[in-house]
């Protein structure tokens, strides 16, 4: 499982460093992210199944993905970035209106409620991978 979540990072971080600039297209951020929520998602998983654990509601995944963080020291605001990244991919699915300008991409809700999706936040999603990475790599030795 450790596996594929690191293929999932690799194809975002591709996407990221090489695909993006070459193509100048930001509306790549969507699957950049899409990579990285992937990865998130088999990570909590293997954090469950590495501790016995099985849930399957979201909140209770959630909630223990809280205490590991806390437990880890990790950054207070991981959890609150992983939920945006899932807002922004339901958003995604539902919106009726998308667009770029300069390196962000834009989308907009029915009541046109726009949501920017920027480089920026899309490397601190990528980061917070890469750490998930690092915890679960450091819990295996």
């Amino acid at each position: 499982m450790l596996q594929k979540a690191i293929q999932k990072y690799n194809a975002a971080t591709h996407l990221l460093e090489i695909t993006l600039p070459l193509t100048k297209d930001p509306k790549i951020l969507i699957g950049i992210i899409h990579n990285i929520f992937k990865s998130i998602q088999i990570l909590i998983d293997l954090l469950l199944e590495q501790n016995n654990i099985k849930v399957t509601s979201s909140q209770a995944k959630i909630a223990f993905l809280s205490q590991i963080l806390k437990d880890n020291n990790q950054p207070k605001d991981t959890l609150k970035n992983i939920e945006e990244m899932k807002e922004i991919l339901e958003l995604h699915e539902k919106c009726p209106t998308e667009f770029s300008r300069k390196d962000k991409f834009y989308l907009a809700n029915k009541d046109f409620r726009i949501k920017p999706v920027t480089i920026s936040d899309t490397k601190k999603y990528l980061k917070i991978n890469q750490n998930l990475i690092s915890l679960i790599k450091n819990r295996k030795e």
